[in-house]
């Protein structure tokens, strides 16, 4: 089996991920960076590094184990965020199921510092393929070994009990899918491998201080308004 691998670069360990397709909105991305985390179980660990709609440096969260993609590999993503995917090729997976790796992605964004002897990040990650590949030949945790296989277990027990927090707020939670009726390059060429993967993005929430300032900002407005009527 193959995984994300990289292109144009003296590397061969993958890196991987999967997609449906339907039509809502639509995105060009460009993967770049193979994250931080280092590798476990031979396959690069999220988050991962992309461009997209032209904008550098944007993490994205792998959430399958089946395809491949490559570095410098790009396509047209179709784009639905996580509370509306009722209705498209998503729905097949099962809301539940992305809303765990939601929640395992959060987790995945800030890891914590000492897993037993494991790679965190990596443990976390392959909790989130693990969530829509545990039936095929070569499921996921079947590439590691303890303790990660142990704290990979434990993060899905975590997600099942955590992803109804009604704290999480899913809207900032976008599907990336490949539309494989779009060509595919890798480093502006033709790509023959197998279709890039699906990824997840997770918006930054706007700071409390900057609706208040927004308010406080209105209310200004509001008495300036006010005042000059008074004075004409």
């Amino acid at each position: 089996m193959t995984k994300i691998r990289i292109v144009s670069a003296l590397l061969a360990i993958p890196i991987l991920c999967v997609a449906p397709s339907f039509g809502v909105q639509t995105a060009t991305m460009t993967l770049t960076g193979t994250g931080q985390n280092g590798v476990l179980g031979n396959v690069y660990i999220g988050p991962y590094v992309a461009t997209i709609n032209n904008i550098p440096n944007l993490q994205v969260i792998c959430d399958d184990f089946v395809d491949n993609s490559y570095l410098n590999e790009s396509w047209t993503a179709n784009v639905v965020t996580l509370p509306n995917i009722a209705g498209t090729d998503f729905a097949s997976q099962g809301l539940q199921k992305y809303e765990q790796a939601a929640w395992l992605t959060l987790q995945l964004l800030s890891p914590p510092t000492t897993c037993g002897g494991g790679n965190c990040a990596g443990d976390i990650q392959y909790a989130i393929w693990q969530l829509f590949d545990s039936t095929g030949q070569h499921t996921p945790l079947s590439y590691l070994s303890p303790p990660d296989l142990g704290n990979a277990q434990g993060w899905l027990t975590q997600a099942a009990a955590h992803y109804t927090d009604p704290g999480i707020d899913y809207s900032r939670f976008s599907i990336y899918t490949p539309n494989l009726s779009d060509p595919i390059t890798c480093s502006g060429h033709a790509c023959t491998s197998a279709p890039p993967q699906e990824f997840m993005t997770v918006s930054t929430p706007e700071p409390p201080g900057l609706a208040i300032l927004g308010t406080d900002l209105s209310a200004l407005g509001l008495l300036v308004f006010f005042l000059r009527r008074r004075l004409i």
